[in-house]
C-alpha cells in the first residue's frame, strides 16, 4: 500500500517523519473538528485539516491512494442569504465534496500467496472547489482532487474520513476482536513496521549474551512475577529493543543494537551458520515466515532488552514467547491507553457515544456519570487525544440525510434548553445540505468503521507491500537511450505489458523487500528498482544474454541482479541451504552442488521468480560494506542515484557503468511514483558523465598513433567520458 497525506508538501531538513505528518495534517482543535467525539459527545468520524501554505497559496487537496471516484458533489455557490442553509452558525460551510474507493493490498498468505487485499474509502468534505471528475473515475495518490474551502467561516478548513466495512476492518487490522490476543502468534500475511515480543510468565533474562555452544552464563533475573513485552523497531541502520509491562508502559530506557538491520544478513550467517536464510527471517520477523527451514528449529534469538535496573539478555525464540508486527494494531502500542482498540458502537442509532471504552478515558472521577465539564477537560489532555487516536469505532455516517431526526431525537427532550422548532428546523437544513452518503451508495452500509485519518495515514504509510498495479506503475513508459552517439525516446512499456508483468512478479518481490528490510522505506525501495529494473531489462531477463557462451558457464548469470561465476553460486547455495544433486546425475553444477537452471532460471521463461528475487536482495544485501540498504539511507538525489549504479557495477569509472542511462532515467521517474515528489513538468533535466558512444572506440597515442595492445596485435579499444544533458520522460504509468 501506498500512501500519503492529503496535503503533500516537501519536509523540512529539521523535521523527523512524525513532524512532517503533523505538519501537513494540522488536526483541529478538541471538540471542534477532532476524532471520535465533541466536547458533547457527539461521533465525528473523521477530523478538520488545516490546508498548509505551499509557497503559491494554500496546498491543494489530494488523493491519498490510488482509487475508483464514488461520488463527486461540486460546492454551491457561495449565497448572503442568512437563511440559507449553509449559512449557519458563524458562517459560510462549502459542500464540495469526493468520495473515494481505494483496493490495494497489505500482504499475502504465506502459503498460497493469496494477496491480502483491503478495501477503504476516503471522504473529502468542505471542498471549495472540485477538480473535473465523475464517478468511475481513475485517480491516482497525489492527484489534485480540489481545495479546500470554509467550515463555519473559517476558511482553508477539509473534513477527512477513512471508513471501511466489516470484512475490511478485519483485513485491515487482522482482528475484530476489541484488543489484540495475546494466546498466539499474530498475522504471518502481513507484516510491517516494529516486531513485538510478548514474553509470558517465567522468562528468563542473563547477564551476558549466551555464546554457541557454551553453557547458560548464570541467570541474572527471572521474572517470577509478570510477563513482558519487547518492541523491535528499525531505526536507519540500528535496532531498538524497548520493554513494556503488559498494560503498555515502559521499562527502563531503549537499547540500541548497532547495525542490526545494515548487517542482517553477515550477523544471520554467523548466527545460525546451519540456515542463514532463515536466521535472516528470525532475525528480522521474530519467527520464520518463508520456506526455508531454521535448523536447528529452536535456535535461540539472543537480544539485549531493558530492564528496570540495567538490560538483560533474553531468547526471543523461546517456547511461550508470540511475535507480533504493527500490522496486528497491538492494543499495548506505546501506552496502553494508546493501543489500538476497536469499538463497536453500532447497536445504538444515537448520534452520541455512550461507549465504555470512551466515556471510560474521559470520565475525570470515574463516577461513571460524565460531565461535560469533564469530556471538555479531557478531551483537551494530550494523552486522552492519543489513546482516542487510536480507538476505530463503527457508528453510524453523519452524512445520512434519512437518519438526522433518528440520530439527533435527542435534542429535542434532553438538550437544555430545548431547542425551538424553527431553531431545530435550521439545524435539521443544515446537516441535510451536507449530507451526501444515499447520493453516493458507496457500497457499504451506513454503519461502518472510522479511523482516525491523520493515524491511518501514520500507521500504513509503514507498510509497503506493493499492490499489482502499484508495482506496474514503477515501470516506466518510455525513456530515452544512447544509441550510437545520440539519445533517442524508445517506449519501455505500455500498461498492459507493465502489469503483467507485475502480477508475475509482484508477490515474490514483496517477500523479498519484506525480508531484507528494504521496504522499510520508499527511497529504498526506489534505488532497488532503479538498479534491478536496468539490470533485469524491467523483469524481461533473469539469465545472461549469451551466457552459454560465457568462459565462466555455466556459472553464467542468472537471476534479477544476476549470480555469476561458481564462486557465487556457490556462496548462495550455502546461504540458502539448497539441497546437493547428484553429480552422477547431473555433473554439469557438480562444482557447487545443487542445479542453478532448476532452482533460480534455466532461461528467461522457465525460472524461479522468489529465487530469482532473491538473488538480488542478498546481493544488495551483502555486496559491499556499506550495503544497498545503507547507501539507500543516503539520500534521493541524481548523485546518491549514480553511488548506488556504481555499487551494483563495481566502483568502476562512469564510462563504464552498463546502463547507466537507465539506472538513472529509472530513479528519476520512480521519486515521482513512490515519494511525494509531486510532477511540476513533463520531464526532469539529468547531467551526468558516460561513455560518448555505446560502442567502444579507438584509443591513440598523444603523437596520434594507435594504441597497440602488445599482447594481442590490436589497437586497445574504450569506452570515452563525456557529459550528457538530457531530459528524463516522467510519462506516468497508466492503463
Amino acid at each position: 500500500m501506498l500512501l500519503s497525506p492529503p496535503f503533500v508538501l516537501p519536509p523540512l531538513a529539521s523535521e523527523s517523519t512524525d513532524q512532517h505528518l503533523e505538519r501537513v495534517m494540522t488536526v483541529g482543535a478538541p471538540g471542534s473538528g477532532s476524532f471520535p467525539v465533541s466536547f458533547e459527545m457527539n461521533w465525528h468520524g473523521g477530523v478538520h485539516l488545516t490546508a498548509p501554505p505551499d509557497g503559491k497559496g494554500r496546498a491543494p487537496v489530494r488523493a491519498i491512494a490510488d482509487a475508483t471516484v464514488a461520488f463527486v458533489r461540486k460546492p454551491t455557490a457561495r449565497s448572503s442569504d442568512p437563511k440559507h442553509p449553509l449559512n449557519y452558525r458563524s458562517g459560510w460551510t462549502d459542500d464540495g465534496c469526493v468520495v473515494l474507493k481505494h483496493e490495494t493490498a497489505i500482504g499475502a498468505d504465506p502459503q498460497s500467496g493469496a494477496p491480502t487485499t483491503v478495501v477503504f474509502f476516503s471522504v473529502y468534505l468542505h471542498l471549495a472547489a472540485v477538480s473535473a471528475l465523475k464517478s468511475g473515475d481513475l485517480v491516482y495518490r497525489k492527484d489534485a482532487l480540489g481545495a479546500a474551502g470554509s467550515i463555519y467561516g473559517t476558511v482553508n478548513q477539509l473534513h477527512l474520513e477513512i471508513v471501511c466495512d466489516d470484512a475490511n476492518v478485519k483485513a485491515l487490522t487482522g482482528r475484530q476482536s476489541t484488543h489484540s490476543a495475546v494466546t498466539a502468534n499474530g498475522r504471518a500475511d502481513a507484516i510491517y513496521g516494529s516486531i513485538w515480543f510478548f514474553c509470558p510468565f517465567g522468562t528468563s533474562f542473563y547477564q551476558a549474551a549466551p555464546q554457541a555452544g557454551k553453557p547458560l552464563p548464570p541467570v541474572a533475573f527471572t521474572n517470577s512475577a509478570e510477563a513482558f513485552l519487547f518492541k523491535m523497531t528499525f531505526v536507519g541502520g540500528d535496532a531498538e529493543f524497548a520493554t513494556f509491562h503488559v498494560d503498555g508502559n515502559p521499562i527502563g530506557q531503549p537499547v540500541v543494537a548497532p547495525n542490526y538491520g545494515y548487517g542482517l544478513v553477515r550477523n544471520a550467517t554467523t548466527r545460525y551458520p546451519k540456515s542463514p536464510s532463515a536466521g535472516v527471517e528470525l532475525l528480522r520477523f521474530g519467527r520464520v515466515v518463508g520456506t526455508d527451514p531454521l535448523s536447528p528449529a529452536n535456535a535461540p534469538n539472543w537480544a539485549e532488552v531493558p530492564l528496570a535496573t540495567g538490560t538483560g539478555w533474553v531468547d526471543l525464540n523461546a517456547p511461550g514467547i508470540h511475535r507480533f508486527s504493527d500490522a496486528d494494531f497491538p492494543s499495548w502500542d506505546g501506552n496502553f491507553r494508546h493501543g489500538w482498540v476497536l469499538v463497536d458502537a453500532a447497536s445504538s442509532p444515537d448520534s452520541r457515544s455512550k461507549d465504555p471504552e470512551i466515556i471510560r478515558l474521559l470520565d475525570l472521577n470515574q463516577d461513571s456519570k460524565l460531565t461535560p465539564r469533564e469530556a471538555q477537560q479531557q478531551l483537551n489532555d494530550p494523552a486522552v487525544q492519543g489513546a482516542l487516536r487510536h480507538k476505530i469505532c463503527k457508528f453510524p455516517t453523519e452524512w445520512d440525510a434519512s437518519t438526522i431526526d433518528t440520530r439527533f431525537a435527542w435534542m429535542k427532550t434532553e438538550l437544555q434548553p430545548k431547542p425551538r422548532p424553527a431553531e431545530y428546523q435550521a439545524f435539521h437544513d443544515h446537516a441535510a445540505a451536507l449530507c451526501f452518503w444515499q447520493g453516493a451508495q458507496p457500497g457499504i452500509d451506513g454503519v461502518h468503521w472510522h479511523f482516525h485519518p491523520r493515524e491511518f495515514v501514520r500507521h500504513f504509510q509503514k507498510c509497503l507491500w506493493l499492490s499489482d498495479n502499484e508495482l506496474a506503475q514503477c515501470i516506466p513508459k518510455k525513456q530515452l537511450q544512447l544509441s550510437g552517439t545520440a539519445f533517442s525516446a524508445v517506449t519501455i512499456a505500455k500498461y498492459a505489458t507493465a502489469h503483467q508483468h507485475a502480477s508475475q512478479w509482484s508477490l515474490a518481490v514483496n517477500r523479498s523487500l519484506r525480508k531484507y528490510l528494504i521496504a522499510e522505506t520508499r527511497a529504498r525501495l526506489a534505488h532497488w528498482f532503479a538498479q534491478v529494473f536496468a539490470e533485469s531489462g524491467f523483469l524481461h531477463w533473469v539469465t545472461e544474454l549469451g551466457g552459454a557462451n560465457a568462459s565462466y558457464a555455466p556459472y553464467y548469470g542468472r537471476g534479477l541482479i544476476q549470480l555469476t561465476h561458481s564462486g557465487g553460486y556457490k556462496t548462495y547455495g550455502d546461504y540458502r541451504g539448497f539441497p546437493a544433486t547428484n553429480p552422477s546425475t547431473n555433473p554439469t553444477f557438480s562444482a557447487i552442488g545443487w542445479d542453478p537452471d532448476a532452482l533460480i532460471a534455466a532461461s528467461n521463461t522457465a525460472f524461479n521468480a522468489d529465487n530469482c528475487v532473491d538473488t538480488a536482495s542478498f546481493f544488495w544485501s551483502t555486496h559491499t560494506t556499506p550495503n544497498g540498504q545503507a547507501r539507500s539511507d543516503a539520500g534521493t538525489t541524481q548523485a546518491d542515484a549514480f553511488g548506488l549504479s556504481q555499487y551494483v557495477n563495481g566502483f568502476f569509472p562512469p564510462q563504464v557503468v552498463n546502463g547507466l542511462d537507465a539506472r538513472l532515467e529509472t530513479f528519476i521517474y520512480l521519486k515521482y511514483v513512490l515519494l511525494d515528489d509531486i510532477r511540476a513538468a513533463a520531464t526532469e533535466r539529468l547531467t551526468f558523465v558516460w561513455r560518448r558512444n555505446t560502442k567502444q572506440e579507438p584509443v591513440f597515442l598523444p603523437n596520434g598513433a594507435p594504441d597497440i595492445n602488445p599482447k594481442t596485435g590490436k589497437q586497445r579499444m574504450k569506452f570515452f567520458p563525456t557529459t550528457w544533458t538530457i531530459d528524463v520522460p516522467l510519462d506516468p504509468q497508466r492503463p
